[in-house]
């Protein structure tokens, strides 16, 4: 019983069916982040048509520090909640997220909010 105890302690999420690897989590913040910036692209472009916009997406260096929680187990879209602390090469977010499972085995994050911390 204690054995049970301690892996249930040391898993960081509840249910082991809806659990995000950290390459799902990687590849939901990288594409949650290329969203952005197509979107801050076109208002740039939109705002001014002749000019031009230079924007890229900063690889992330470490990925920690995470817990997940079921917030809706049932299909269509199941969601999962997590927060995770992502290392970048000059600052560091905390980030609480919603992430929805599709149809294509990916997740996707739905509902956020995200805290920088800018390194010296």
């Amino acid at each position: 019983m204690l054995m049970l105890t301690l892996l249930a302690a040391l898993s960081r999420c509840e249910s082991s069916t809806l659990c995000p690897t950290d390459e799902d989590i990687r590849e939901a913040i990288t594409s949650d982040n290329y969203a952005l910036i197509y979107k801050q692209s076109a208002d740039t472009l939109a705002e001014n048509p002749e000019g031009y916009a230079l924007m890229h997406v900063e690889p992330i260096k470490r990925l920690s520090h995470v817990i997940c929680d079921t917030v809706e187990p049932n299909p269509p879209t199941p969601k999962v909640a997590c927060q995770f602390r992502v290392r970048y090469n000059g600052y560091i977010e905390y980030r609480s997220a919603v992430m929805s499972f599709n149809d294509r085995d990916r997740y996707r994050i739905t509902n956020q909010v995200v805290v920088f911390r800018w390194l010296k």
